[in-house]
């Protein structure tokens, strides 16, 4: 594996997730101007677009943060981009799994609709940022296999 076909693949994360992250801070702030306007505003929808567009402008700050750290890594720092993703993916995975047991927490408790929307933002978030890592950490197992 090639140290610049490494940053290519890195650097197309990153542009993914700052993608994915500008898309969600935009279209989350959006609807939560929308539904200011909405008389009959449901709190599932307020609290799912809120969760949307905090976690799209956090996903935004991460990727301009990770955009300006970038350069070419000798095998030492593939390793550590290789453990970090892995990480990530974990992490993400029990965010998930975390936002799946409140879901089913607040609608066995009389179907709490600000906590359903919230958690249902997360599960799309985290299920989002989990395939983008993945689908880097695939990359990077074929360019070693390459």
């Amino acid at each position: 594996m090639w140290s610049d076909t490494l940053l290519l693949a890195e650097r197309a994360l990153v542009l993914r997730v700052l993608a994915w992250g500008g898309a969600c801070a935009i279209l989350g702030t959006t609807l939560l101007i929308f539904l200011a306007q909405q008389p009959r505003a449901t709190r599932l929808l307020a609290h799912f677009a809120t969760q949307t567009a905090v976690w799209g402008m956090f996903e935004v700050t991460g990727a301009v943060m990770w955009w300006r750290a970038l350069a070419p890594r000798d095998i030492g720092g593939a390793e550590r981009l290789d453990d970090r993703l892995w990480f990530l993916a974990g992490l993400e995975l029990g965010i998930v799994l975390a936002a799946l047991a409140v879901i089913v927490i607040a609608w066995r408790r009389g179907k709490q609709l600000s906590i359903l929307g919230a958690g249902t933002a997360i599960v799309v978030q985290g299920l989002a940022l989990f395939l983008l890592n993945l689908h880097t950490l695939a990359r990077i197992a074929s360019l070693r296999i390459a």
